[in-house]
């Protein structure tokens, strides 16, 4: 499924049917146009870890994530390492770039100084940076209290992540039929993708760009 991120408001007219073309009988699901709203939610937050290498309190967002997901080489990464694959991943959403398994395993190997990689699911963590899902990683998670540093993961994630309460999913395209391809790859959203400054990114659910 694809993911379309606005990173700010505009609207998209080229997606069909147009508004002006429906027909409760034909087409009773009109597709354009619609105003993309970019959400102010924090997609990351800074995590820090006890002396234990359990989580000091509860933390959502991409470094807590990694940190349920990703190791050093059988080992929980520290707070610095899952800060800094966190701020990298964030900072290559928003400037447009693809998210691949590949990007991913370069950013968490420049942060690790090893010959680790990224181990969490791909879709789950496109899901966070999106802003289509909030992850929320709870208190005392990681590390183990009788061998600190030992990684405990991975986890059964599925309860940690919730749908966000800010209507985002109700003003972003949910319907990825033909028009909204063409319009990524020749119309309007390709324009909004490819400006100086992106308005938008669009990931296909392996992380390359649909543009």
């Amino acid at each position: 499924m694809p993911f379309v991120c606005p990173r700010s408001t505009f609207q998209v007219t080229d997606l069909f049917p147009h508004k002006t073309q429906d027909s409760a009988v034909y087409t009773p699901v009109f597709e354009g146009p619609i105003t993309l709203k970019a959400h102010d939610r924090a997609i990351n937050e800074a995590v820090a870890l006890d002396g234990n290498f359990d989580t000091a309190q509860a933390y959502a967002g991409v470094s807590a994530y990694i940190l349920a997901t990703t190791d050093d080489a059988g080992n929980a990464l520290t707070a610095n390492q899952a800060n800094g694959i966190g701020t990298d991943i964030v900072s290559a959403f928003t400037s447009g770039t693809e998210l691949t398994q590949s990007v991913l395993d370069a950013i968490v190997v420049v942060n690790t100084q090893g010959g680790n990689a990224f181990d969490g699911d791909l879709v789950e963590l496109l899901q966070i940076v999106s802003g289509y899902k909030v992850f929320t990683l709870p208190a005392q998670s990681i590390g183990d209290q009788n061998n600190a540093g030992a990684f405990e993961g991975p986890f059964v994630l599925g309860a940690f992540f919730t749908d966000p309460s800010d209507g985002f999913l109700d003003s972003t395209i949910t319907l990825f039929g033909t028009s909204f391809y063409l319009s990524a790859r020749r119309g309007q959203l390709k324009t909004a993708q490819t400006a100086s400054t992106p308005l938008v990114v669009c990931y296909a659910d392996d992380g390359t760009l649909i543009q």
